[in-house]
């Protein structure tokens, strides 16, 4: 049985963020594991000796003083920046933004439910309830967000924005307000909070900066915005839909990530990276897995057909993995992974 052991992550040094798969179960016998922290994704190879007494014995002794030292060491916790505009009182973002980060049995539950299939890689992960952000501290944008949408969660809430930074980052891995306060770009959500009005904390969430990446203001607001209905709708007409959505650095188009001194930057202060490419990623379990890859470039203007626009932009899972970097469907058979990856939808998904 999965369980959790109590050693400080090397790379964020969080104790309870680590989850061993299992324990030997013959006396002597070592295993080695991959163990993954929950708190910043960084993964170690371990090795556990079972002796004549249960490690969880062990464990038990030294718990207590552990969860002492944690709450020693920890960070005092830091408010978010709240933008100018907000339209919820500080008061109820505080509250919310409290409840952060959630407890780890919450996110084996996020992972779950969200990525059925494994994870596509990871940076800085940030954990809701309702979604998985996978964060880039470098460009200041999200990797990926991953989700599982399902028609009951499709319903209708006045907007409130409440744009604001993560109180989860360090002022160095954020963006801030003043990033997002010149005339160019959109603070365009990659998790839209109309995706999460089933609750005011779901859509409070969804405005966090972590969520936003540059989005010229006629493509968030135009094709961009139109593909968000579109997912919701297919929601809808399925019943569930699970989807992986992110940013792509490939300004010179060549099919391959770029380096960090080519990417370009927001002005003035040079510290959120520009996407090249947007992109979202569907599937759906029925009776068979299926799939719809759509990635975008990132241009200022809206085109007038735009189902016509998001059908020329079909791709496979496979190039969106080359121009990222990334592993979508970690999680399945290597036969099984190359089928769905190698394809590109026929089509669009019908919406009734």
């Amino acid at each position: 049985m999965a369980r959790y052991l109590a050693r400080a992550c090397p790379n964020c040094h969080d104790y309870l963020g680590v989850i061993i798969p299992a324990e030997p179960q013959d006396p002597g016998t070592d295993i080695r594991v991959d163990a993954r922290c929950l708190t910043c994704g960084y993964t170690l190879d371990w090795k556990i000796s079972r002796g004549k007494k249960p490690l969880t014995s062990a464990l038990t002794r030294i718990l207590p003083f552990l969860v002492i030292l944690l709450f020693l060491a920890a960070p005092a916790f830091s408010w978010a920046e709240i933008c100018p505009g907000s339209q919820v009182p500080k008061a109820e973002l505080q509250k919310l933004d409290s409840a952060l980060p959630i407890p780890l049995q919450d996110k084996l539950e996020s992972e779950v439910a969200h990525l059925p299939w494994g994870f596509p890689g990871q940076t800085r992960l940030l954990y809701q309830r309702e979604f998985i952000i996978s964060y880039d501290p470098e460009h200041r944008v999200p990797v990926w967000v991953a989700y599982k949408l399902r028609a009951q969660d499709v319903v209708n809430r006045k907007r409130r924005n409440a744009f604001r930074t993560d109180p989860r980052l360090t002022p160095e891995e954020t963006a801030t307000c003043a990033d997002y306060d010149e005339p160019i770009f959109d603070r365009g959500h990659i998790i839209p909070n109309a995706t999460l009005n089933r609750s005011a904390a779901a859509q409070a969430y969804s405005f966090f900066l972590s969520n936003m990446a540059p989005q010229h203001d006629r493509f968030n607001r135009g094709i961009w915005a139109h593909f968000e209905g579109l997912v919701r709708d297919w929601a809808l007409a399925r019943g569930t839909v699970y989807v992986i959505t992110g940013t792509v650095f490939d300004r010179n188009n060549d099919g391959e990530p770029d380096a960090l001194n080519e990417t370009e930057w927001m002005l003035p202060a040079k510290r959120v990276g520009i996407p090249s490419h947007f992109y979202k990623i569907l599937f759906h379990a029925g009776a068979t897995l299926e799939s719809l890859a759509v990635m975008l470039p990132h241009i200022n203007a809206s085109p007038p057909n735009r189902n016509e626009f998001l059908r020329q932009h079909r791709v496979s899972i496979r190039e969106i993995e080359k121009r990222t970097g990334l592993n979508f469907l970690p999680g399945l058979g290597p036969l099984s992974q190359d089928a769905i990856e190698s394809i590109v939808a026929p089509d669009l998904w019908p919406t009734q």
